[in-house]
């Protein structure tokens, strides 16, 4: 991706596929409470016209690109271009992957959102995309499947669902959400760890990690809790998720917006455990089951 084309982004688009939630639409001024701190009230406006942004708490403003750079901490604009490339999957142009929010009569916003049916997973075609994955199919129970039909077509995807009711999305030509997006949580035995993840395929990589180490690898993660982000930018919410435990083991990317991430979870929980180096030289844990590696213990 390069600038021309991450400009063209629509940065209320991006932000809602992160999982900020727009809080009030005043004509062309999109409100949203800011992604670059926390706040009570909202105070991130998105001209979506002119598709720029402006914190009014940070006195700063800008394009998508200057928003990224912001979000992570960062002056390199290739980590940010990597950045919108991995989390958007919004088209250039009109072709948006939500409608905005409507408002009704009072100002209040209401969800508009795809027409998907869900059921469960029985597409060869999705369970070979698994397979292509690295994932087995006896993990496919954690996934569903999600058929679209629009201009014509019928469209199959892969669906984890979030604790807001809301799909991740995947396909091997796509990768995108239903709204609203949200963190997943399993949660199982309290004093069993609690496992950190970017997405649902490094989710499934590791139970796919302990089905090729031993079974009793297998019945260790069955015990434990899992907290899956889907998205880096839930990162806030996800932190208070991890309180209750004492055991925290991270697995997330070896990028820099995960090593940004694991730095933010060391600070609230220094005694946390990073499993990143254990798949070093791979972007993430699925890229590294791919290539035919399980040379880790998980217990």
């Amino acid at each position: 991706m390069n600038c021309k084309t991450a400009k063209q982004i629509n940065i209320v688009q991006f932000l809602i596929l992160l999982g900020h939630k727009p809080v009030v639409r005043k004509s062309n001024d999109v409100w949203f409470k800011s992604p670059l701190r926390l706040e009570n009230t909202a105070s991130f406006k998105v001209d979506e016209k002119k598709n720029f942004w402006y914190d009014f708490g940070e006195g700063i403003g800008g394009t998508l690109i200057d928003l990224v750079l912001n979000i992570l901490n960062t002056n390199n604009v290739s980590e940010a271009l990597q950045f919108i490339e991995k989390h958007s999957s919004i088209a250039v142009g009109r072709k948006k992957l939500f409608s905005f929010p409507r408002q009704n009569t009072n100002g209040a916003l209401q969800s508009s959102d795809r027409d998907i049916e869900f059921s469960i997973l029985d597409s060869p075609m999705l369970k070979g995309y698994l397979k292509n994955r690295g994932i087995s199919n006896e993990f496919s129970q954690f996934v569903k499947q999600g058929i679209e039909k629009k201009t014509g077509k019928t469209y199959f995807y892969l669906a984890f669902k979030n604790n807001k009711g809301g799909y991740e999305l995947r396909n091997k030509y796509y990768k995108g959400c239903t709204h609203p997006k949200w963190l997943t949580t399993i949660k199982n035995n309290p004093d069993y760890p609690i496992f950190i993840f970017e997405g649902f395929f490094d989710f499934l990589s590791i139970w796919e990690v302990a089905r090729r180490n031993h079974s009793d690898e297998v019945n260790f993660l069955s015990q434990s809790n899992f907290l899956i982000l889907n998205s880096i930018a839930l990162l806030e919410e996800g932190i208070n998720v991890l309180k209750p435990y004492s055991d925290i083991r991270l697995f997330l990317d070896n990028d820099p917006a995960g090593i940004q991430a694991a730095k933010k979870v060391f600070f609230s929980f220094p005694k946390a455990n990073n499993f990143s180096n254990r798949y070093a030289g791979f972007k993430d844990l699925n890229e590294f089951i791919i290539n035919g590696k399980t040379c880790f213990k998980i217990e």
